[in-house]
């Protein structure tokens, strides 16, 4: 019997495969993360405000 077989199914095969092993994600990774509005806040403040790095 497989180690997940009791992983219930998400609406996401990425999430599913997560739960199996370590995924590497390549690619536009700064336009993944731009389409979800941060601010320098979710960085960790004003710190980090206008900070592209």
């Amino acid at each position: 019997m497989s180690d997940t077989a009791s992983v219930p199914s998400s609406a996401s095969p990425y999430i599913d495969e997560l739960s199996r092993r370590v995924l590497i994600y390549d690619g536009a990774m700064g336009t993944n993360i731009q389409r979800h509005a941060l601010t320098a806040a979710d960085f960790g403040g004003a710190a980090y405000e206008g900070c592209n790095d």
